[in-house]
């Protein structure tokens, strides 16, 4: 018996220049998304309920309770999660480099996949190479921004 298709060609979504980034993106989050999914909702579950019941008898609404109990025990986990997300952007290679190759028309080719393509498709290891630290050093500038904001925050959570 032979299937029918609905559609008479193969779809190209990841080879449009307009619909190949988003593609993407949706791919990393839709792979992304268990982990902090559950990194979340550990967050959530620690979260004293004493401070809810507090919030209740001092008679805060549900949005002031998110506002502030929820939300003041969930930002310094926002916080790192956003700077492993901004990490696990830049170290992005397999998914990238097996779905579009960094195309097309380099539309999505990330840091990885520069160093890749200088140091093993024209054997230019000294250019793969500097952008590869210079990818290292913003990552590490992001780490210390996130560090920083962590330290002031606790600071200001003590005083």
């Amino acid at each position: 018996m032979r299937w029918i298709l609905p559609i008479d060609q193969t779809p190209r979504w990841l080879l449009d220049i307009n619909l190949a980034l988003p593609l993407v993106i949706a791919i990393a989050a839709w792979k992304a998304f268990p982990f902090y999914g559950l990194v979340t909702l550990s967050v959530l579950q620690s979260i004293p309920h004493d401070l809810y019941e507090a919030a209740k008898v001092d008679g805060a609404t549900p949005l002031q309770s998110f506002r502030y109990v929820t939300l003041p025990e969930l930002i310094p986990t926002l916080m790192l999660m956003g700077i492993l997300a901004c990490i696990f952007a830049f170290r992005q290679f397999a998914l990238i480099f097996l779905s579009t190759g960094g195309g097309p028309a380099r539309t999505t080719e990330t840091l990885v996949i520069s160093v890749y393509k200088a140091a093993f498709n024209s054997f230019d290891f000294s250019y793969g190479a500097t952008i590869g630290v210079a990818g290292f050093v913003v990552v590490f500038a992001i780490t210390l921004l996130f560090a920083y904001l962590q330290r002031r925050q606790e600071a200001l959570a003590s005083s």
